[in-house]
């Protein structure tokens, strides 16, 4: 499958490199890697996420970070929708 990220999934990438990178831009680069590789892995492994709301509609932690992805599974390729820290789910 291809992986597909939506412009909004780039801008909070964008956005998590800037948050870290406030106190350490090298551990911004790495957290940022980090969640792309695991991104890029639902390529091969579609369904590695857990069932989330809606029909196509799937979330995969991103392990020692505070994110994890929001997908959807189309026929031929994966959309990443964005990524929010779990404090920021907690407090809104």
């Amino acid at each position: 499958m291809l992986v597909i990220w939506a412009p909004q999934a780039i801008a909070d990438l964008q956005g998590i490199w800037d948050y870290v990178a406030e106190d350490n831009a090298q551990t911004a680069t790495e957290v940022v890697a980090t969640i792309r590789a695991k991104a890029e892995y639902l390529a091969d492994h579609p369904r590695m996420g857990r069932p989330g709301r809606g029909r196509q509609m799937r979330y995969l932690t991103v392990v020692r970070t505070p994110y994890f992805i929001v997908y959807r599974l189309l026929r031929a390729h994966i959309e990443n929708r964005a990524r929010h820290p779990w404090s920021t789910r907690l407090a809104a």
